[in-house]
């Protein structure tokens, strides 16, 4: 059977390729899981080495796309899903890509992102050597629920792992840091312990309960949302001790330096900035430790690591830079908005869409912190399904100050040309986007038009 559906997938992509219809990173697993709902877990033991997985609400395409690359630069083969879906039919599909006609993949690792519904089912079929789970936030609530719903799916399926399964998990966000409890996994948490690495602004937290007995949490000390420093006062519950702390933290508008302290101090540099880039380091450099590379190479991939598309990515634009945040929900957009702080943006586009992808419910977009923006004195540009909604957002933002109609452009690409005509030569342009409204920038970027 799996052979006939190898066959059928292939043959699949390429009429996908040959009529431009896509990459076919779906299709094809969706096909295969239709006529064997475990085919994932047939290919499971193809992977020497194992498979590993990375979930969470923020930062699992760059988490993951950092892991391969690290362990793809000690010499291993690794194949991952990055470019593609993160639901099973995603990864079925990378499977299909990169086995033979015998049905066989020839990797050492499989590193795959996981959409946090999708991870229950995807556990179950992998059997995962290591579970990566960076942080959970409200996100497309009219597709996921609240996040008790998610963690208990999660912990109902770690239940089932084999012990010699590891986690690693963010002892910073309360909800994951928890997880473990009644669980016999081998477990690893990082976190910060930097007293200067602090939320500016406004503060909105998702998660200020105690995950235990549902007690208000006390916070030392806020990272952003509901990350911090935090104690129940009635479980006495509070971060678990830490395999991997970044304890000193020195970031400015290019690049990010974290002294790290886990066997030994390490100093990690990299070009990606923002609180939110801190915790995806750590969680990939305390995984990749746990098998064994090199550390120097290790601190060498980091350094020159590029981000993946979407996030924090920098595309030229004749003599324009366009600087490209995946902003979907109101941490990530937050987060978005901090990080663009550091670079005293002068031309904002912001475009939100209400797809299926992004979440038909944009009311989110109360809860975003725009305060770190200065929007005097900034060309700022609103599109998307839903511009009107941000428009009357940022109104309320904005108080006393004008919002021009002529900001408003619900047309993505006409949107795109009218921010960059007010872009001035060498300046450059942020666009903070949700999920569909990311791939159609990026489509019209990257096209002819524009080049």
């Amino acid at each position: 059977m799996n052979f006939v559906l190898i066959v059928v997938g292939k043959f699949t992509t390429f009429i996908l390729k040959m009529l431009g219809k896509g990459s076919a990173t779906a299709l094809p697993g969706l096909i295969a899981l239709k006529f064997n709902p475990h085919f994932c877990h047939d290919f499971k033991s193809s992977f020497s080495k194992g498979v590993i997985l990375v979930s969470g609400t923020n930062g699992k395409t760059t988490t993951t796309s950092l892991i391969a690359k690290i362990i793809g630069d000690q010499g291993f083969s690794v194949i991952n899903n990055i470019e593609g879906s993160n639901l099973l039919r995603g990864i079925a599909s990378v499977i299909i890509k990169n086995s033979n006609l015998e049905m066989k993949i020839r990797a050492d690792y499989g590193v795959f992102e996981v959409d946090e519904a999708a991870l229950p089912f995807v556990m179950n079929e992998l059997q995962p050597k290591i579970i990566v789970l960076n942080n959970l936030f409200r996100d497309q609530l009219d597709r996921y629920g609240e996040l008790d719903n998610l963690t208990k799916k999660w912990c109902e399926s770690l239940q089932k792992l084999d012990p010699k399964t590891q986690l690693i998990l963010n002892a910073d966000d309360p909800v994951i840091a928890c997880l473990n409890k009644n669980l016999d996994l081998q477990t690893a948490f990082y976190g910060i312990t930097d007293p200067s690495v602090k939320t500016e602004g406004k503060h909105y937290a998702d998660s200020t309960y105690c995950p235990i007995c549902l007690t208000q949490l006390n916070y030392k000390q806020y990272f952003y949302s509901h990350l911090g420093l935090f104690s129940c006062p009635n479980c006495k519950s509070h971060n678990p001790l830490l395999d991997l702390a970044a304890t000193k933290v020195s970031m400015d508008k290019d690049k990010t330096e974290i002294k790290v302290i886990g066997k030994k101090e390490v100093s990690l540099k990299t070009n990606l900035i923002g609180t939110y880039n801190v915790y995806n380091i750590l969680a990939a450099y305390l995984t990749v430790r746990k098998l064994n590379l090199d550390p120097e190479k290790v601190s060498a991939t980091i350094s020159a690591f590029q981000p993946s598309f979407g996030r924090q990515e920098i595309i030229k634009v004749n003599d324009k830079n366009v600087f490209l945040l995946l902003s979907k929900n109101p941490t990530g957009f937050s987060q978005s908005i901090e990080t663009i702080a550091l670079k005293n943006p002068q031309n904002v586009l912001m475009i939100l869409n209400d797809k299926i992808a992004d979440g038909e419910d944009v009311s989110w977009i109360a809860d975003i912190d725009f305060s770190p923006l200065h929007f005097p004195h900034m060309n700022l540009t609103i599109s998307g399904t839903r511009a009107y909604d941000m428009a009357l957002r940022l109104k309320y933002e904005m108080c006393n100050q004008t919002m021009k109609m002529s900001n408003i452009e619900t047309d993505i690409k006409t949107a795109i040309f009218k921010a960059l005509t007010k872009t001035p030569t060498t300046e450059t342009l942020y666009i903070l986007s949700t999920y569909t409204a990311m791939l159609e920038v990026r489509k019209i970027l990257t096209g002819s038009s524009f080049k």
